[in-house]
């Protein structure tokens, strides 16, 4: 599976997608949801162990209040 079919299936790996249901009526995309991009958004590669921030949702990749916005993005080892 490529990353441009997760939003068909709703899963990022063909074996995971036994376990993803449809969405409810009630359960709508945030506005602006969009699949993480490694080139734009800085995330973590392996888990760097920073805390948490105390509001989840600064953890919303897609949103400008996203709590390393402020970062570069990182690069795979090697790369």
């Amino acid at each position: 599976m490529v990353a441009s079919e997760a939003p068909k299936s709703g899963a990022v790996r063909e074996d995971v997608v036994r376990y993803v249901r449809p969405s409810a009526d009630d359960e709508p995309l945030d506005p602006g949801w969009r699949p993480i991009d490694p080139a734009r958004d800085p995330v973590e590669l392996g888990g760097g162990g920073a805390p948490y921030p105390d509001d989840l949702t600064e953890l919303y990749w897609w949103r400008p209040t996203y709590w390393r916005r402020h970062e570069k993005p990182a690069t795979p080892s090697g790369s």
